[in-house]
């Protein structure tokens, strides 16, 4: 597999707190990587890292629950 064009951006939650990483690579009809691109990338990224954050509160409910 080629990389002609790769995109990386860090997930970080509202307290500044890395989440995990998104890594994107080869954009489709070898389009290059534009301003907009990183624009939907940096909108995404707070969206997803709180979504983690969810999964590790319901995550952390659980094993209480269970654990009662």
């Amino acid at each position: 597999m080629d990389y002609e064009n790769v995109l990386v951006s860090p997930l970080f939650d509202q307290d500044g707190i890395l989440k995990g990483v998104i890594h994107l690579i080869n954009k489709l009809n070898d389009e290059p990587i534009s301003g907009i691109d990183l624009k939907e990338i940096a909108s995404l990224s707070s969206v997803i890292s709180e979504v983690l954050n969810l999964c590790d509160a319901i995550k952390a409910s659980t094993k209480l629950t269970n654990a009662l």
